[in-house]
């Protein structure tokens, strides 16, 4: 559910997914992050506010999810998309990055690793 990562799996070219069936997934993660959010202020009556803590800056915001949002696609590339993944550890090793990366960039930029999300 994260554009990013389906770029990084198309770009990939391991034949995971075609960059038409990638551009259908992109277009449906977006949508699906705008529904979440009109949701979110019909649920509670409340616009919705960015994540992004009021003491950062938005260049601050870009660079930290940049970087953590590469290193996620990187980590699902080399975990998930390979010829023998270990299908028991690929969920762990990018829960585990989402997680770090959350902690890391959540001061910063909210955490979120989802240009969906953002």
């Amino acid at each position: 559910f994260n554009p990013a990562v389906t770029v990084a799996v198309v770009a990939s070219r391991r034949g995971k997914c075609s960059p038409e069936e990638g551009a259908k997934y992109m277009v449906v993660q977006l949508a699906a992050g705008l529904l979440a959010a009109r949701t979110y202020c019909l649920l509670t009556g409340d616009t919705f506010t960015s994540l992004k803590p009021a003491d950062s800056d938005w260049g601050q915001v870009f660079v930290a999810e940049l970087i953590f949002t590469a290193v996620l696609a990187f980590i699902v590339l080399s975990v998930a998309t390979v010829q023998s993944s270990l299908s028991e550890y690929f969920g762990l090793a990018i829960g585990l990055c989402v997680t770090v990366g959350g902690c890391a960039i959540g001061g910063i930029s909210g955490g979120s690793l989802n240009p969906a999300v953002s």
